[in-house]
């Protein structure tokens, strides 16, 4: 649409726009879709007082799963585990100088979805540090 409304000013006006549009991909998202509730605590206490809540009161009808990267020795690795440790993933990313604690966070994100899409379950809860 907006590629239209450039032509348009160039066509009929004979007019160039101020500035270059910017490019825009289209992407389709079903309408029933719905993004994920993210919540962040205030603080550490109150993040754990919540934590323990959720779980206290979700603990048959959700997967409450657990998920951390981190650099050590200078090597990056990420883990995703499940609540009671049935199931637990570890990932090596490689050396500090090639590789980023944000990307280990985000394998750590990737490997409890992984988990949670090998489950039936009709809620999964992901709990984060970052």
């Amino acid at each position: 649409p907006l590629e239209k409304v450039e032509h348009y000013l160039r066509s009929r006006i004979g007019q160039e726009p101020e500035q270059q549009l910017e490019p825009k991909q289209p992407y389709i998202i079903a309408p029933w879709w719905r993004p994920p509730n993210i919540h962040i605590a205030s603080d550490k206490k109150r993040g754990k007082e919540e934590h323990d809540s959720i779980v206290s009161r979700l603990r048959t009808l959700a997967l409450a799963l657990y998920r951390d990267g981190s650099c050590i020795n200078d090597k990056v690795g990420a883990s995703a585990v499940t609540a009671d440790g049935s199931i637990k993933y570890r990932s090596y990313l490689g050396r500090a100088s090639g590789v980023t604690v944000y990307a280990a966070e985000l394998r750590g994100i990737l490997s409890s979805l992984e988990i949670a899409y090998r489950k039936d379950y009709r809620a999964v809860i992901v709990f984060t540090d970052n």
